[in-house]
Formats: C-alpha cells, sequence, structure tokens
C-alpha cells in the first residue's frame, strides 16, 4: 500500500497524468491540497481513449478548487 499524506501544490495534484493509461491500487491519498485541480489525482490525457483504474483506494480531506480528490 502507498500513502500519499499532507502534500500541497500550486496547481495540479500529488500525481498528475498526462499519458494514456493510469492504474492506481491499494493506494491512500489523505489531507493532501491544490490550488487548481484534483489534490490527489490530476488527470489530463493529451491522447483519445485514455484510461483510468482507482481500485481499493482510500480518499479523505482532499481539497481543491475543482475536483476536490480527483480531476479528469
Amino acid at each position: 500500500m502507498i500513502v500519499y499524506t499532507d502534500f500541497r501544490y500550486n496547481t495540479e495534484g500529488t500525481i498528475s497524468v498526462k499519458s494514456k493509461r493510469l492504474h492506481i491500487v491499494n493506494s491512500s491519498f489523505i489531507s493532501n491540497t491544490a490550488q487548481e485541480s484534483g489534490a490527489a489525482i490530476s488527470s489530463r490525457p493529451v491522447t483519445r481513449n485514455a484510461a483510468m483504474l482507482v481500485y481499493t483506494c482510500v480518499f479523505s480531506n482532499n481539497t481543491s478548487v475543482t475536483g476536490g480528490a480527483i480531476h479528469i
């Protein structure tokens, strides 16, 4: 298990994804903040048919202007 706690960003969140596929499994995102989008995960794929799998994860107390924990 991976735990991301108390990360603070000026723009995008703890994980910023611009690729075609993202798989996150058994992870926790706790008390992360971003001033723009997705405090835990911000996904802005640059290709069509992008896919994101987030499985058995915990999101708690993540804040951002848009997207809260996850911004897609």
